[in-house]
This record gives structure tokens, C-alpha cells and sequence, in this order.
């Protein structure tokens, strides 16, 4: 059974809540599992061995029943964006906003493996600023589509020291703008023609 797959993290909290409160171990594991809405601890691994990330077993181990929402726990969306900023330092001295944040965060897939406890997510993160009144346009958004990798740890989840962000495409607002401009002038000459 792989050190990271919800049902040896569970066993392990188990372990440390039934030491705590001075319980027997099997008597603690019963609780989780029917906590957890499992009719006893016998069917809890049944289900893990079939379907170890099974949404029960990660609310079980993670506290999360949706592993995509990991990126918004323990101040992980606060760490994103700084490494957004650090990432897109250039592109934002480009446009004429500032005080850039990261608005939202669309997760598509995630993958988690179980044997080092990393989760990987595909997303699509919209960061976005303020324009500068007294200067001309030239965009405050930016449109991301990006693969966040996160760690399990004894704390929680936290972003992968080692390359915890891949940007692999990225518009702004005003390249839409122009994209939708030539498409309309493209249009507009075909119904010319």
C-alpha cells in the first residue's frame, strides 16, 4: 500500500488520535470509518483497495472530497499568486495596471499520486489588475492555463518546492481585444467581397 494513499494516511491520524485519547486502536479506526460514512472499518478498506481515491477516503485523509479543491486551502492561492507575480514580472510591466491578484482558479483535472504525495492540477487561473488611470490602455488581465503541483505533508497541502508552476499558455485581456478586432475586420471584408 503506497505511503500516500488516503487509507495509510487514515490509518496513520488514526494511530496518533487513538494514542491522544488513550482508545484502542481498533475502536478509533471504527469511529473514522463510520464518521466517514462507512458502515464499519472492514468496508472502508474494501473500498480502498477497489477505489483508493474514492471521494469518502479523501474527505477521510484530506478533508477534501474533490481533490481540485486543494488549491484553495492553507493559504496556497496567496503563495500562487506571488509566484504568478514572479512568473509574469515582464508581461505586467508591459501593461499599464498594477496591484495584480490572482481572481480565480478553474481546476480541469487533477492526478495525485499516491506513492509521493503529490497532486497535480490543470487549471486555468485569471490574474488580473488595475488600470492606471493616466495611462493609456494596453490590458490588465491575464488568462492562464497552467499545471500547479502540490505536496501532501503533516501540515497539509502545500505547492512542491521544485517547480510547483508551469505556465503553458497565457493571453491578456488585450490580446483578445485585438484577436476579436481582426476577426471582425476579416468578417467584414468577406461581406465586402
Amino acid at each position: 500500500m503506497p505511503k500516500f494513499s488516503p487509507i495509510s494516511i487514515i490509518k496513520r491520524s488514526t494511530k496518533t488520535l487513538a494514542r491522544n485519547q488513550t482508545i484502542p486502536l481498533n475502536k478509533a479506526l471504527e469511529s473514522v470509518a463510520t464518521s466517514s460514512g462507512f458502515s464499519d472499518f472492514h468496508e472502508m478498506t474494501a473500498v480502498a483497495k477497489k477505489s483508493s481515491q474514492e471521494s469518502r477516503l479523501t474527505k477521510a485523509a484530506f478533508g477534501l472530497s474533490d481533490l481540485g479543491s486543494a488549491v484553495f486551502e492553507d493559504e496556497i492561492d496567496f503563495a500562487l499568486d506571488s509566484l504568478l507575480e514572479e512568473e509574469l514580472s515582464g508581461a505586467i510591466a508591459e501593461t499599464n495596471a498594477y496591484n495584480f491578484s490572482l481572481q480565480s482558479i478553474d481546476v480541469g483535472s487533477t492526478h495525485y499520486d499516491e506513492h509521493v504525495g503529490i497532486l497535480t492540477l490543470n487549471a486555468e487561473l485569471e490574474y488580473c489588475g488595475d488600470q492606471d488611470p493616466d495611462r493609456p490602455y494596453h490590458g490588465t488581465s491575464f488568462f492562464i492555463k497552467a499545471e500547479i503541483r502540490l505536496k501532501w505533508t503533516s501540515d497539509g497541502w502545500e505547492l512542491l518546492e521544485d517547480e510547483p508552476l508551469t505556465i503553458e499558455s497565457c493571453t491578456t485581456d488585450a490580446d483578445k481585444d485585438r484577436e476579436a478586432e481582426m476577426d471582425w475586420l476579416y468578417e467584414e471584408s468577406q461581406r465586402q467581397n
